[in-house]
């Protein structure tokens, strides 16, 4: 638990690289914030990562600088 009381925002977190980053701090105690513009896939990222850590997800694109 070496992420414990941590917050960490992953961008691109719906799948790939960024989920798994996503899902091993969340493993690792940090609270999650995931972000993507894919929405279904974030949400039901966020739901498997819930079931053992805790994490929130939020549609962003880094690609607006008025979403980030």
């Amino acid at each position: 638990m070496r992420f414990r009381e941590k917050l960490a925002v992953v961008t691109g977190a719906a799948r790939g690289i960024g989920l798994a980053c996503a899902t091993r701090l969340a493993q690792d105690g940090a609270k999650v914030i995931l972000l993507d513009i894919e929405d279904e896939a974030g949400k039901k990222s966020t739901a498997e990562i819930c079931k053992t850590g805790e994490a929130h997800y939020l549609h962003c694109d880094v690609g607006q600088k008025a979403e980030v």
